[in-house]
């Protein structure tokens, strides 16, 4: 008997560590799991929206002109707003998919506004390299393009710059330099595998969330199964309270040194990787997401602490002689101090009768 008790003792007590420690970690992952503002809030604190200004660079530099004025009037018309939106976006589709809302996740990002925006950039460009040309001396056929513009090494007669800028922007706004659909797909950047798309790498991420969700609530209920569990299987029930507040105890301090150890380690990593590559960026912006984890989870273990503390209280101010049931014994030996005994033939005897 004693040997079940002590292997129910231990997995009580296995059980309960587990369960408060993965408590603590998920109820400070909450603030980020719960609404995409944290994460948003570190995307624009990160270096994420250069690379993403690099991506939607690099898929429009194949089809542009080999012109340096047109590529700095492109990396001109991505706006920080421009990018802060997408990446918003990005993230709160990502959230939505997590959250069953929508069957699939989008990584492409409208970039309508940035073509507009280029157009006009191109517009002003060539207005300001054609104010440096010279007139023609013979006539030419007028451009139609914008690369027959750029081309131009002199001035066409007849021709105000104004018309041939115009020229340039229309062509710009008709043609297909930033994509058939004006949209680019991020998805290479945020992570790729061969043979299989981003949205096929990240499938689990649904099922992944709705287990989250279901341990906040099933996690209490395991601690407080534990928890009655290693009082009944202890010796004495004050010594399995007083076990219990130094597992909360216990439970917090480690739960306050991993969410400081996970920071630090983070920044390690980051530094390591630099800052320049995309997985250090990532790490980086990992890094400042677990600075608003760790306190929730610091929170969490100073809970955890405190409740334990509360708990020894409680079993020091209850006496051990409070909790004692008084013997039948005791109780029979106990008499009021100064009353004589009574005589057992007094109590007998009939009381007389006075005529």
């Amino acid at each position: 008997m004693n040997v079940l008790r002590k292997l129910g003792l231990s997995l009580a007590i296995t059980i309960f560590t587990v369960s408060s420690l993965a408590l603590a970690f998920f109820a400070g992952l909450y603030s980020v799991a719960s609404s995409p503002q944290t994460l948003e809030n570190a995307l624009s604190h990160s270096a994420i929206f250069t690379r993403l200004q690099q991506t939607i660079v690099a898929q429009a530099s194949s089809s542009l002109p080999d012109d340096p004025g047109v590529q700095t009037a492109l990396r001109q018309s991505i706006s920080p707003t421009f990018l802060q939106n997408s990446s918003q976006q990005i993230v709160a589709n990502m959230y939505s998919w997590a959250q069953g809302t929508t069957s699939t996740p989008n990584f492409a990002i409208d970039i309508s506004s940035v073509k507009a925006s280029f157009a006009s950039n191109i517009a002003t460009y060539v207005q300001q390299k054609l104010a440096t040309l010279p007139p023609c001396t013979e006539r030419i056929v007028p451009p139609e393009s914008l690369d027959d513009i750029l081309a131009l090494t002199c001035l066409p007669p007849g021709i105000p710059p104004e018309t041939v800028a115009n020229t340039a922007r229309q062509d710009v706004l008709d043609s297909n330099l930033l994509g058939v659909d004006n949209t680019v797909d991020v998805s290479s950047e945020i992570g790729s595998s061969p043979g299989k798309t981003l949205t096929e790498q990240l499938a689990i991420i649904p099922q992944l969330y709705h287990f989250y969700l279901l341990s906040l609530y099933i996690l209490p209920v395991i601690l407080l199964v534990c928890s009655l569990a290693i009082v009944f299987f202890s010796a004495t029930r004050r010594s399995g309270v007083k076990r219990v507040a130094w597992l909360y105890i216990n439970t917090g301090i480690i739960s306050g040194l991993a969410a400081a150890g996970s920071v630090w380690l983070l920044g390690i990593l980051a530094s390591l990787l630099g800052s320049t590559t995309t997985q250090g960026e990532v790490l980086t912006l990992m890094q400042m997401l677990a600075r608003d984890i760790c306190q929730w989870w610091l929170i969490v273990g100073g809970v955890y602490i405190v409740l334990g503390i509360i708990l020894l209280i409680v079993v020091r101010l209850i006496r051990p002689k409070l909790l004692t049931i008084p013997q039948p014994n005791s109780i029979q030996n106990t008499k009021m101090v100064g009353t004589p005994p009574s005589h057992p033939v007094d109590e007998l005897r009939e009381p007389e009768r006075h005529i």
